[in-house]
């Protein structure tokens, strides 16, 4: 009877082999789960507890002093007088109040220009679908021309084409009262909340901030990563509308660009003179009697090099 021996491994490297395994697995898993928040825009938070705090007691503010000013004083109608893209400048004059799209010239160019393009669609357009979407189109081709774009801007140009007999009887009325007035109200009330804290001071301009010394790539002792611009974020406090990602991407192009800027760059003079002084050397050690001869005629090429470049300038 033959008897066939089986080779078991030892205990120990199972258990090595099972961890392994284990460890690739999660790293899979998380790198699965990384790639999908990026994917989805799922990204890290960096403000405290107390900016998070801040922006929302802010927004509540202004909200409330637009409902106040267009109830007790304009007597208008809150359904009227409230308009919902109000809601979402809150979000950006609060959350982000140093956000590009934030600043005053946006949000009020934007509002305006915007519920201008409205109101003008909903009364030369019958078609109130192809009337939304033409003004909708208009409007942020219009705030990006004039450097004020607001995204609420779009719903306030939505808004004058769907607002009802409310809103369209106001005519280019609905301009200034409510999207202008309410424009207003919540941009003096984030001038005045934020500028009880230096860090989140609005406008932007008026933030106080160090200034911090330029380094140059070749003086860095090592390249930014963006880990370097996430800690950088935290460490602002303030909700600012670009990742990490993009912000290296930033400044690996902008050292680039300034690579090339600083090449030096070399003229078509000086090419010839660099040549001319070469040739002479040469000349000199080969045949002394030769060099008179091609330093003239160095001379002459440098003179011809010359008046081209005055022709062509």
């Amino acid at each position: 009877m033959i008897q066939v021996s089986t080779y078991n491994p030892p205990a120990l490297f199972n258990r090595s082999f099972v961890l392994v395994i284990d460890e690739v697995s999660v790293s899979v898993v998380q790198k699965f789960w990384h790639e999908f928040f990026l994917l989805i825009g799922l990204g890290d938070n960096a403000t405290s507890h107390k900016e998070k705090l801040l922006s929302g007691i802010g927004a509540a503010l202004g909200m409330y002093a637009i409902v106040l000013f267009g109830t007790h004083y304009a007597g208008a109608e809150q359904s009227i007088w409230l308009t919902a893209s109000i809601g979402a400048s809150a979000v950006l004059l609060f959350a982000a109040p140093h956000g590009a799209l934030s600043q005053p010239w946006p949000l009020l160019g934007g509002y305006l220009v915007s519920a201008m393009i409205g109101v003008s669609c909903q009364q030369l357009i019958t078609d109130s679908g192809l009337a939304l979407s033409i003004a909708v189109g208009l409007a942020i081709v219009a705030m990006h021309y004039l450097r004020c774009l607001h995204p609420p801007g779009g719903a306030a140009a939505l808004l004058a084409v769907t607002g009802g007999a409310g809103v369209t009887e106001q005519g280019f009325g609905f301009v200034l009262m409510p999207v202008l007035a309410n424009a207003l109200i919540l941009m003096t009330v984030a001038v005045v909340f934020n500028a009880f804290f230096a860090w989140r001071r609005y406008p932007a301009h008026l933030a106080q901030r160090q200034p911090r010394p330029v380094i140059r790539t070749a003086q860095r002792a090592a390249a930014l990563t963006e880990e370097d611009f996430a800690a950088a974020l935290q460490k602002m406090d303030s909700f600012i509308d670009v990742t990490p990602e993009d912000l290296q991407t930033l400044v690996e192009l902008a050292d680039e660009h300034a690579s090339r800027r600083l090449r030096p760059v070399v003229k078509p003079l000086d090419t010839v003179k660099m040549l001319r002084t070469l040739f002479r050397k040469d000349a000199e050690d080969s045949n002394p009697r030769n060099a008179q001869s091609l330093s003239s005629q160095a001379k002459e090429q440098a003179k011809t090099s010359t008046v081209e470049d005055d022709n062509g300038g």
